[in-house]
């Protein structure tokens, strides 16, 4: 294209390429001699050249294969009509038939004796025709009506294939023809073509992340209309394995949505295309690339394979759970290793519940013993290390015993060799365990000298022997204690799973508890076996059972699957639990059998033989041999009581369970219960208190006195003084006078009772209740009249010293200065002026008690900090007091800064804070100390702490005065020149700088009007030497447009900050020039100053089109939202005009959507309407409708199409 060219002749030649490189280029050559009056013959060439665009159109676009000709009006006529899909002519049929007819008459010769036509004759045809071309292939959505009519045809011609494929090079239009494409007829050819080749068509991005293969919304269509078109089954699943080929041995395809495509594709094919078109080998390799998507949407996938129809095997149903069950090694590289699952646990436990009564019954004992394995393995990799302490003359040593990965695994691969071990031996050096807890040392201390270390193979029985042998000779191990049965501990600890804390309860245990891999193992498991019990597979059942209990599954947790099929299905499988004794002698002796086990002798007890009673009885009576040693008879008949428990229904039982409970002495003489919960022991039980706020109201106060004096916390009623104070806070709310009727008989009472009274006096107050001030002061008074250090000393031990900080935390002063400072904010309702020397001298003796910090970690800010503080709440409430005093006596306290308010100084920084915070305040209670306070910060330094301090309190929180503002200019000018200040705090900063500008004469120049002082809003924009300062161009647009979407703007204060805007871009070069970088996304800010503009006229039209590219800049979504709602509240003509022109600049660099549709159509509506009248405008309309046309969004096309 050359620079001469139009936009229409640009958007006419790109339609044609589009449909086919040859009439792109006889258009392209018709222009170049529309152009360039040097060539010769210009007249018959583009007629000539207008004659072969026009008759390859209507023949690609004609439905019927049928040509028309030139010599047949009709047929001509015809070949327009069908091109455009219309039965009858219209205005714009007519106007293409007459200017194509027409052509003839210039692309032949007139005579060799005339001379050359000359182009004016010829110009305002071909400038029809151009018009024509552009509704016909210049616009997306007029393409898009061509490629519809293309994607119905029912007989494909050369011609026709050949446009589709010239047309799907362009992603916009491949994106909408698979997207919509329902034909069967294309699929034959568009394979053909290899459309359906990942090799040729699979597209990265930039970041080497798989485009999605858009081909594949078209095959699922296909996929659904296979059971009429079985032949297209075979063909659908090699491009899938062609997908997965490509994935697995080329390029890894990692685009989640392309593999969920193709799970809704074999889940759409029938049984038998499946059946007969993939094998096992196969479908394992599919679902190694596969395992999200399958998990997601593959239990009708599952489903099938459970169909007899598909076989009597299942072993298409068993790998989707194998794939997705495989397990692996996660985060190698960090300390956080956790064993995974390759799908999510919740998800996998989700397609595996769906069908779960089908696939247990149909599954195979080996997949069984596969998932059995993977959960031995997870536990193995838990338990991958076990180790004990042997002490021999005074040395202490180390054996820890490893399990042996597996050679040549893959990473993240988990396998263990089978009964191979490696041994280390260690060595604490002298002073290592000289800690106070020696037990703690043992896990925390490494032990520094190494001994020795071995490998061995050992099956269980041997493992002892096998250790013992080969450790090093020069120690003599002999002289140990216990040393066998150490060493047999730590086979034990190998094989220690502690179910009974992640499983309390294996009955119980569903959805809600599969947090990890080891949960849905086991949750799977445990389904198989019930559903497999249930279904009377008795003789499988039988062999996972004895499975479980042989040395192959050593962990609990497979013990434990025992347990529950003998208890649930006790008929059947009664006969294991004596073998289950066989195996596992000590079971009333670990706690991981406790609920199986306690299940089963309370429900099949009166089943038991007498010999079995009998062994029972023994296990029982002797107990734990760990008390009987010990000689520990109360644990010893504990331990009794909680086995016989389950037993005490049964006549054989009744009198030792009898006996055990009289040993015990409980309080409740209830039987004992396993703990069956789900979730983890944290101790932290919830109490209540033993009696509510209505009794507490119904004793009278001596009464409550002495109970609370009285009350001792019980742990097993599960009451404490917490729970009771809280109830006692409650009453004083509902009933305040009848505790301040005698407030002064609880002095002496415990201090968590005096801060609930206290609280609840102040709930009351705030729910409008009166109350009697003059006897809650009095109590206070004397409450704090005494030693200051012992009263801190005592209030301090009553909160304890963590949560105190040293006094700095007082939570009876936080609830005493809140009620004061709550019963003096407002006049119409406070406590009487007479009560004020009472207050005042509650204040005195409480400021002492206070204790702050100088520089403490202010965190988030210094407001929160000192909200929070005990001296924070004193010096606020202060204020308010002293406010309420000055108000209701109408007198000021002389000196009240020095005399009052600086004695918060020494004590902490609070006092700094709220003297900025409170500026206005205090300026008001004593104008000549402010004065003298902002002076003396102004010199200060920006380093100072108490001057951060006071400046980020009156920044935060001071409302903005005028003549404060002028006193503030010199620290003012320090936050602006140091910058010390960040985020919300700067950002407040240039908020009063900005109502500096608006309303107290700051100028948009060097100097103020008065040509003595510098202007801080000119200050604020020029020196900005750091990124934070360069930010504060875009918070200047912000406090604007946030007063403005407010409604807080004056006439004035609108006509300033239109000045601001229109000064920005008249001196755009020195505004980029200050904020480099940053320029575009302040421009991006500045568009949302449209909510100001009541029209759009010629000027602020290049404001808004200097900005519209970058609206997408920084929190593009609200920038977006909040431009195009402003674009569209203009109603007049030439402001919707010029609307439409800066949409089309916006949607050269975004596209605007979400939650803008409604306005977007509104704009385009308008634009339509005027376009009626105003081709141009109408060309705008349709430009922006056809640009979200092509970037895939059509919300606009029925708005184009009625507009034709």
């Amino acid at each position: 294209m050359c620079k001469e060219w139009n936009d229409r002749q640009r958007k006419i030649y790109a339609g044609l390429k589009d449909f086919g490189g040859e009439a792109a280029s006889i258009f392209k050559s018709a222009v170049i001699h529309y152009y360039d009056t040097s060539l010769p013959n210009r007249v018959i060439i583009i007629a000539h050249n207008a004659r072969e665009i026009d008759s390859g159109l209507r023949d690609i676009l004609s439905c019927e294969n049928k040509k028309g000709t030139s010599k047949d009006n009709n047929g001509h006529e015809k070949s327009i009509l069908s091109a455009l899909d219309i039965k009858v002519p219209n205005i714009f049929t007519k106007e293409w038939l007459e200017v194509s007819k027409t052509f003839h008459v210039y692309a032949h010769h007139h005579g060799t004796w005339k001379n050359e036509r000359k182009f004016e004759e010829f110009k305002s045809l071909w400038d029809r025709y151009e018009k024509i071309l552009l509704n016909i292939v210049g616009w997306h959505y007029t393409v898009i009506d061509r490629l519809e009519r293309l994607m119905k045809l029912e007989e494909i011609s050369e011609a026709a294939i050949g446009t589709v494929l010239n047309l799907l090079e362009q992603k916009t239009y491949s994106d909408y023809f698979f997207e919509n494409l329902n034909n069967f007829i294309w699929f034959t050819h568009l394979k053909d073509k290899k459309c359906f080749c990942p090799e040729e068509h699979i597209r990265y991005d930039n970041s080497d992340n798989v485009i999605f293969w858009n081909v594949l919304n078209y095959l699922e269509k296909i996929s659904k209309q296979i059971d009429h078109n079985l032949q297209y089954g075979k063909e659908l699943m090699d491009i899938i394995d062609n997908l997965v080929q490509f994935s697995l041995n080329k390029k890894r395809i990692n685009n989640y949505r392309i593999w969920y495509s193709c799970v809704k594709i074999l889940n759409n094919l029938p049984i038998t295309v499946i059946k007969e078109n993939i094998t096992i080998d196969k479908f394992k390799k599919w679902l190694s690339v596969w395992t999200e998507p399958i998990l997601d949407i593959g239990d009708n996938l599952l489903l099938k394979f459970l169909d007899d129809e598909f076989g009597t095997d299942y072993v298409y149903a068993e790998s989707i759970l194998y794939a997705v069950t495989e397990i692996r090694i996660n985060d190698v590289s960090t300390k956080q290793e956790k064993i995974v699952c390759a799908g999510m646990p919740y998800k996998i436990w989700d397609i595996f519940n769906k069908h779960r009564k089908l696939f247990c019954e149909r599954c195979s004992l080996d997949f069984v013993f596969e998932i059995a394995d993977r959960l031995s393995k997870v536990l193995e990799y838990k338990q991958k290390e076990s180790w004990t302490d042997v002490k021999i003359n005074g040395d202490v040593y180390i054996i820890k015993v490893f399990r042996i990965l597996a050679d040549g695994l893959k990473e993240g691969d988990i396998k263990f060799n089978d009964n191979e071990y490696k041994c280390v031996i260690n060595k604490f050096a002298d002073g290592q365990l000289a800690g106070n807890d020696r037990v703690l040392d043992l896990y925390t201390v490494e032990p520094s000298e190494n001994i020795g270390h071995f490998t061995f193979t050992a099956p269980k029985k041997d493992f002892v022997s096998e250790i013992i042998k080969n450790l090093p000779q020069n120690i003599n191990w002999q002289s140990t204690d216990k040393l066998e049965e150490k060493i047999l501990d730590i086979y034990k600890g190998l094989y220690s799973d502690n179910s009974q804390i992640w499983c309390s309860s294996l009955k119980d245990i569903s959805k809600q508890r599969v947090y990890d891999t080891k949960d849905v193992l086991t949750v799977i498991l445990r389904d198989i076996l019930f559903i497999k019990c249930k279904s009377n597979f008795k003789e499988e059942t039988k062999k996972i059972l004895a499975t479980f209990l042989s040395d192959k599954y050593q962990f609990s947790i497979f013990r434990r699957f025992v347990l529950l099929c003998i208890d649930e299905f006790w008929r059947d499988y009664n006969d294991f639990l004596e073998k289950f004794i066989d195996v596992v002698p000590c079971v009333f002796k670990q706690s991981d059998f406790e609920v199986e086990m306690y299940d089963i002798l309370y429900n099949h007890n009166s089943d038991f033989s007498l010999a079995l009673k009998e062994r029972i009885r023994v296990l029982i009576e002797n107990g734990s041999e760990y008390y009987r040693k010990e000689g520990n008879q109360k644990s010893l008949a504990d331990w009794q009581y909680k086995w016989l428990s389950p037993l005490r229904g049964n006549p054989d039982f009744s009198d030792l369970y009898e006996k055990s409970k009289q040993k015990v002495q409980l309080k409740d003489g209830k039987p004992y219960e396993p703990e069956r919960s789900l979730s983890f022991d944290t101790g932290w039980g919830t109490s209540h208190s033993p009696i509510s706020a209505k009794e507490i109201l119904q004793k009278s106060i001596e009464e409550l006195i002495k109970y609370l004096n009285g009350f001792k916390e019980d742990d097993d009623a599960d009451t404490d003084m917490e729970a009771l104070s809280e109830e006692l806070q409650v009453a004083v709310k509902d009933k305040p006078e009848h505790f301040t009727d005698k407030i002064d008989m609880f002095h002496g009472i415990k201090y968590l009772y005096i801060y609930k009274i206290f609280r609840g006096l102040k709930d009351a107050w705030n729910a409008g209740i009166e109350i009697d001030w003059q006897n809650i002061f009095n109590f206070i008074d004397k409450y704090f009249d005494g030693n200051k250090e012992i009263i801190l000393s005592k209030i301090i031990k009553a909160q304890g010293e963590d949560r105190s900080k040293g006094g700095r935390y007082i939570w009876i002063v936080d609830t005493i200065v809140d009620l004061i400072g709550d019963g003096s904010r407002s006049d119409a309702r406070a406590f009487e002026s007479n009560h004020f020397n009472k207050v005042e001298k509650i204040f005195d003796f409480i400021i002492p008690l206070l204790n702050g910090e100088e520089k403490p970690d202010t965190q988030r800010d210094a407001l929160t900090y000192t909200s929070n503080t005990t001296l924070g709440r004193v010096i606020l409430n202060y204020l308010t007091f002293s406010l309420r005093v000055a108000r209701a006596t109408k007198k000021k306290h002389e000196n009240w800064g020095k005399e009052k308010f600086e004695r918060f100084f020494p004590i902490g920084i609070d006092g700094y804070i709220w003297l900025g915070g409170y500026l206005p305040q205090i300026n008001y209670l004593d104008n000549s100390y402010i004065k003298e306070k902002i002076n003396n910060f102004s010199g200060k330094d920006f380093n100072n702490f108490e001057w951060q301090m006071f400046m980020e309190g009156y920044l935060t929180v001071a409302k903005i005065d005028k003549d404060l503002y002028g006193l503030m200019r010199g620290n003012y000018i320090k936050a602006l020149e140091s910058g010390v200040f960040k985020d919300g705090t700067d950002e407040r900063l240039v908020q009063h700088i900005c109502i500096g500008y608006l309303q107290f004469g700051e100028e948009l120049s060097k100097k103020n009007k008065n040509g003595e002082t510098i202007s801080l809003f000119w200050k604020m924009l020029n020196e900005v030497d750091t990124t934070d300062k360069r930010s504060r161009w875009e918070n200047i647009v912000n406090f604007f447009w946030s007063r403005a979407e407010q409604g807080k703007l004056s006439d004035e204060f609108k006509k300033k900050i239109l000045d601001f805007w229109e000064w920005t871009f008249n001196e755009k070069e020195f505004v980029q020039s200050k904020l480099e970088e940053d320029y575009n996304a302040f421009l991006s800010r500045l568009a949302n100053l449209t909510i100001l503009l009541d029209k759009i006229d010629e000027k602020n039209e290049q404001w808004l089109l200097l900005s519209a590219p970058h609206i997408s800049k920084e929190d593009s979504f609200m920038n977006h939202s909040v431009f195009i709602k402003y674009l569209d509240k203009f109603s007049d003509e030439e402001s919707i005009k010029r609307s439409g022109k800066i949409f089309k600049e916006v949607l050269q660099y975004t596209t605007p959507n979400f939650i803008n549709k409604v306005e977007i159509q509104s704009i385009v509506k308008k634009l339509y309407e005027i376009g009626k009248k105003d081709q141009e405008i109408k060309l705008d309309a349709d430009e922006i409708c056809n640009t979200y046309g092509r970037r895939g969004i059509h919300f606009l096309r029925d708005l184009f199409n009625d507009n034709k």
